[in-house]
């Protein structure tokens, strides 16, 4: 997935390019995220085991980094609080296996952008 991240920066630049490198995002790592889950572990050690948390988190890091970017350049008017709702869903799942934490300064933006419920405001905040 990292290897396509420069075509995702180039889908965000195009007329409404950015909510649709948004959701290829959010739906690659989800298929991603669906298979941690399975065999993690099995016939490993304990420092393997901690070796691939701590790639998984790098993996989730350099992903949130370009999740960022992405969601800085969404058009006004998308549905902010269900895409938070779905990635805080992720986040929990992700959780339980010991990986955190998700997307954190991606949620924290989505955060401030979104009215009501998260306390967001009109404008996106600079980072």
């Amino acid at each position: 997935m990292l290897k396509i991240t420069p075509e995702l920066h180039r889908l965000a630049r195009l007329p409404n390019g950015a909510s649709f490198a948004h959701e290829q995002i959010i739906k690659m790592v989800g298929n991603l995220t669906s298979h941690l889950g399975s065999g993690m572990g099995e016939g490993k050690t304990q420092d393997e085991v901690e070796e691939d948390r701590h790639a998984q988190q790098d993996f989730f890091h350099q992903i949130d980094e370009v999740l960022l970017d992405v969601t800085k350049q969404r058009e006004p008017g998308w549905n902010i609080s269900r895409e938070i709702k779905r990635m805080e869903k992720n986040a929990e799942y992700l959780k339980d296996m010991g990986i955190e934490p998700y997307f954190p300064r991606s949620l924290a933006l989505m955060r401030q952008m979104a009215p009501g419920e998260y306390g967001g405001q009109a404008s996106p905040p600079r980072f």
